[in-house]
């Protein structure tokens, strides 16, 4: 029997402090583990609210279009995907292009070009390159028409000269996957 003023043991003292040691360690693993799927999540919905950005610009360039045509004119560095013709003949051209040593997020840069304001800019800057988050382009989108692209993040289907299939792969920086979002929109003006 021990009296009331005996104590702990230095053995007693030296397991509850091993104790509380294990349980910190296990509860700020537990923190960081959340922390990193918070950011990956948060990290996944901004990628694809700006994927949904783009898509509503593109679906606009298309309703104010009279048709919609695979292709777009030549620009260095550029790979053309489609373009929008408007019924004053301006066009707004989507291309795609590799970031090289531009300073960009992601392997490859969606940009809009609109003829009518001789203005070109990055519409999104995280395409994923389809290949490099073991994703195929069937995966990312199936439609009917002709298909435009199917490489870049970007896959776009033409169905007659008024409707098209625009779907985005978002690159997703801090893992191999991707986000995905399409939309579909077909041209309101009479050609």
């Amino acid at each position: 029997m021990r009296s009331a003023k005996a104590g702990f043991t230095l053995v007693e003292l030296l397991v509850a402090a091993a104790a509380s040691l294990i349980l910190s360690g296990v509860a700020l693993m537990g923190l960081v583990t959340f922390q990193q799927m918070s950011q990956q999540m948060d990290e996944r919905l901004v990628q694809e609210a700006e994927l949904r950005r783009a898509l509503h610009l593109i679906a606009t360039d298309i309703q104010e279009g009279k048709r919609i045509q695979a292709g777009a004119p030549p620009r260095s560095g550029y790979s053309p995907l489609f373009q929008s013709i408007r019924p004053d003949g301006s066009t707004v051209n989507y291309y795609t292009t590799k970031r090289g040593d531009l300073v960009w997020a992601g392997p490859q840069i969606l940009y809009r070009w609109d003829s009518r304001e001789a203005l070109a800019y990055a519409l999104v800057d995280q395409i994923a390159d389809v290949d490099g988050v073991n994703v195929k382009p069937s995966d990312v989108c199936t439609g009917v028409g002709t298909l435009v692209s199917n490489k870049a993040g970007v896959v776009v289907w033409i169905d007659g000269q008024s409707t098209a299939k625009v779907c985005l792969l978002g690159h997703l920086a801090k893992s191999n996957a991707g986000a995905k979002a399409s939309i579909i929109a077909s041209t309101r003006v009479a050609p």
